[in-house]
């Protein structure tokens, strides 16, 4: 049982723990270092960040790629430098020499004085460099960074209720997307023309910033994406409404309401591109829609605006090319005068994106020998998901059409309000004219539009069409009530009510594969145990074929077929000429890993041959060193010690 909780907290939990630290870490050096600092607070500072960070994340993985400088070591200088850059604090336009002259001097007159004065070199004024904010600022801040935290802490938790109905761990899938992982670690991104590598190259630099192995990181990462959406939604709605409760209930109906939206419930824990996309692609529509609280000059948003979605078009294409200009042209269309410069903007980043990308793809085309079309047309389409959804309470097919009376009342509403000289309902008008589009499309079956892809899509904005139902209900509501000061708990109890209900309600027609699921948990905590402080090829895993794409990159692999033929022979050979150091430097075939890890399986099976067990007494006879390192439901795993305490890094240190 501590096995099992050490394990679930090392590869869910300790990934999200060590990001935030270091966003807290890149945090403090910025309030230390701004001068002046920005009006956005909470989980408004937040998001404007978070995926500027993601695009010159994609961006920056590409780059270091084509250099084959994808590395840990590299990307760790790279970030230290990005915070030195950011603490120093220099100016464009000005002599580089003189700027760190003068903050070389700087530096050293604050140190001398805060010792002549014997005072700390940092204290609490050092971060006061905003104007002391008003209780209702402070009230708000404190509830966003609440229900923010909340739902992503709910969220990433609740999905364990669902793991007795994954089928994606360990299937053919899950082994593609490894692979893929493990292309991004050979500085290899075009070479895999049926998708898109952004988000790949984004759980492998995950996995070497949080200290994860590739399995741990990728058989996460499905947790992860859907409670960074869910966050992203609440504060879409938030942005929209100024309502907790109506992006509370978004986000929750996103993370629960597997009876009302078309998402498999057989495949929670596999990646979806096109959630992380979203994460990027919802904080650019909703900036279009509010230009000015983000970037007040043109130019720089038009910059802004160019980077995030040239990072879009690697991350899901079908995103970037279907999804974000519909809605760039809805926004135009709908939005006041003064704010179509901006939306102008956005559209003629949108296109000049579009033509470095496919300058980009074209070029790689050329080297790989593809036709250019076949290589655009293949990202724009899905090869690894299906749509199987029998949780739904009816077919999405019927489902589909209540969605759509939904949406077009709340438009008629909408349209009706803006008449009444009230803007806020001109960004609801917006996302609900974009939704009635994606359902149309989705009825008509448009055939540039991949199914399963659309349907995702459409699963992220129907919690969003449903929060702003609640919105319209909760604000005559309170408009009757108007005497009685309605507190903020009360909407988001509310909320929190109408969520979870759906979620108790629902029915669930999904076979469950608690077992299955159980033996797979076994396979991850085996690797997890063996390659934990475990130098990289001082070791050799013996298992099934398919798993040796497992261990591409950390450690020798051995088939059982392998293991039967040839490891007796080696072990007697190593074993005889052992101490003899001269004849090892002569003869390095003979040398044995220090480790080898053989898996077993608790009962026969046709996968692991008789001879395994055999060849594991036969060890036990010639007195070889052998204990269990992992003892499951399913498998137990064998260490076989060839040379003590030259494996693990503590071992070696201690």
């Amino acid at each position: 049982m501590n096995h099992d909780i050490l394990f679930w907290f090392s590869a869910t939990l300790l990934g999200p723990l060590r990001i935030f630290l270091f966003f807290l870490i890149f945090y403090v050096f910025y309030r230390l270092s701004a001068v002046k600092l920005p009006e956005q607070t909470g989980i408004e500072f937040f998001v404007p960040r978070l995926i500027m960070l993601l695009s010159v994340a994609i961006i920056g993985s590409l780059f270091l790629t084509q250099i084959n400088g994808f590395d840990t070591m590299l990307i760790l200088m790279i970030t230290s430098l990005f915070f030195m850059l950011s603490f120093l604090n220099l100016k464009k336009g000005k002599p580089l020499k003189k700027q760190l002259q003068k903050v070389y001097s700087r530096f050293i007159i604050y140190v001398v004085k805060r010792f002549e004065n014997n005072r700390a070199l940092v204290e609490s004024k050092n971060f006061q460099k905003r104007k002391p904010e008003s209780k209702d600022s402070k009230n708000i801040k404190f509830w966003q960074i609440g229900i923010a935290t909340f739902i992503f802490a709910a969220i990433l938790v609740s999905k364990y209720y669902f793991l007795k109905y994954d089928n994606y761990l360990l299937s053919s899938s899950w082994y593609e997307d490894l692979d893929k992982m493990k292309a991004i670690a050979d500085q290899t991104w075009f070479s895999i023309v049926t998708d898109s590598m952004g988000s790949y190259a984004i759980i492998s630099l995950y996995a070497k910033i949080t200290g994860l192995s590739d399995m741990l990181a990728l058989s996460n990462s499905g947790f992860i994406e859907s409670a960074l959406l869910a966050v992203i939604i609440y504060w879409a709605l938030y942005k929209i409404t100024h309502k907790h409760g109506p992006g509370l209930l978004s986000a929750l109906v996103f993370g629960f309401g597997y009876s009302i939206i078309p998402l498999n419930i057989d495949s929670l824990l596999q990646h979806k591109t096109v959630f992380l996309s979203m994460s990027l692609a919802l904080p650019l529509m909703i900036f279009n829609m509010y230009p000015t609280s983000f970037r007040q000059k043109k130019r720089m948003f038009f910059n802004w605006s160019l980077v995030c979605i040239l990072a879009l078009s690697f991350l899901n294409l079908f995103i970037a090319l279907g999804i974000l200009l519909p809605f760039f042209i809805i926004c135009y269309l709908i939005n006041p005068s003064e704010k179509r410069a901006y939306n102008k903007e956005s559209i003629q980043a949108y296109f000049l994106s579009a033509l470095i990308m496919a300058g980009i793809y074209a070029i790689a085309s050329f080297f790989l020998e593809r036709n250019f079309i076949d290589v655009f047309m293949s990202k724009l389409a899905s090869y690894d998901y299906y749509t199987y959804t029998p949780n739904l309470i009816i077919p999405f097919s019927e489902l589909v059409w209540y969605y759509l009376g939904a949406t077009l009342f709340l438009g008629l509403v909408s349209a009706y309000l803006i008449f009444k000289k009230s803007e806020r309902w001109r960004s609801i008008s917006t996302i609900l004219i974009f939704v009635i589009f994606l359902l149309t499309i989705y009825t008509v079956e448009v055939p540039f539009f991949d199914e399963d892809l659309l349907l995702q899509v459409i699963s992220v904005f129907l919690p969003i069409v449903l929060g702003l139902l609640f919105y319209l209900i909760y604000l005559p509501v309170q408009a009757l009530f108007k005497k009685v000061s309605i507190s903020n708990s009360v909407e988001i109890s509310l909320a929190m009510v109408l969520a979870f209900g759906i979620f108790y309600m629902s029915k669930n027609d999904a076979s469950a594969t608690q077992g299955v699921f159980s033996s797979k948990r076994d396979v991850l905590q085996a690797y997890f145990e063996i390659e934990n402080n475990r130098l990289p090829y001082s070791y050799a895993v013996v298992n099934t074929s398919k798993n040796s794409r497992v261990s591409r990159g950390g450690h020798y692999f051995l088939s059982y077929s392998d293991f039967n033929s040839a490891y007796l022979q080696k072990d007697a050979l190593f074993h005889k000429y052992k101490e003899q150091k001269e004849y090892l430097k002569t003869h390095p075939e003979v040398i044995l890993p220090s480790s080898v890890f053989v898996f077993v399986p608790n009962k026969r099976n046709a996968h692991v041959p008789d001879e395994v067990f055999k060849s594991l007494q036969t060890l036990r006879k010639r007195g070889r060193e052998m204990k269990p390192i992992y003892v499951g439901e399913s498998i137990k795993v064998f260490e076989i010690v060839n040379i003590p305490n030259s494996s693990k890094i503590n071992d070696l240190l201690l």
